[in-house]
């Protein structure tokens, strides 16, 4: 009904520094509210490659990694083994998230070797660097409290944002570091289910 009324461009009321570490989310939205019929992998592929460059499948492959990882249903509490213990129990999630550090730091060794052409394809680099750093780290945190040990979960994930919340300024542009590290604060001390 956008078009209908006249309406154009992006119409919400999210965080406009949703853009950690790119901002496809916020591009797919506005697409799909604008063009109904757009293609999620052309829309993808597209902007992949005029923000990432030649080598734009590398950081689409990596950011899958990281997202099949993590586990979208894990994040969101929706696989607890036993949710008296907490709704991030989940020892066999530990599997998964371990595997973060290799995914991390094999893209890590290759954004090394890459070259931008662009100022936005050298910004755009930095931000996924960047993002591989907090992916890593964050991964620790969440290996410890899926299996459990919700104390020492508390206690890394506070040094965990305190040492990575030292690049907010450089990263404030793009990232919302408080909103984002207040949620997952909520999912590393809290029992009670968090809808993300």
């Amino acid at each position: 009904n956008y078009k209908k009324h006249g309406l154009n461009g992006l119409i919400n009321d999210c965080s406009q520094r949703s853009f950690w570490p790119n901002g496809f989310m916020l591009h797919i939205y506005h697409e799909a509210m604008v063009n109904r019929d757009c293609d999620y992998e052309e829309e993808l592929q597209d902007f992949f490659a005029n923000l990432y460059g030649e080598n734009w499948a590398v950081a689409r492959d990596y950011l899958q990694a990281i997202t099949d990882a993590f586990n979208h249903k894990y994040m969101c509490g929706e696989m607890s083994v036993d949710e008296k213990i907490g709704v991030h129990y989940c020892p066999e999630q530990a599997a998964s998230l371990s595997k973060v550090a290799g995914i991390t730091e094999n893209f890590l060794a290759f954004a090394k070797t890459v070259e931008p052409k662009h100022r936005v394809e050298y910004q755009a680099w930095k931000l996924l660097k960047y993002h591989a750093r907090y992916c890593a780290g964050l991964a620790k945190v969440m290996i410890v409290k899926c299996q459990g040990d919700t104390p020492k979960a508390i206690e890394m994930g506070d040094e965990f944002f305190a040492d990575f919340g030292k690049h907010d300024i450089e990263l404030g542009r793009w990232l919302d570091f408080e909103l984002m590290s207040e949620s997952l604060k909520a999912i590393i001390k809290k029992k009670p289910k968090v809808e993300l």
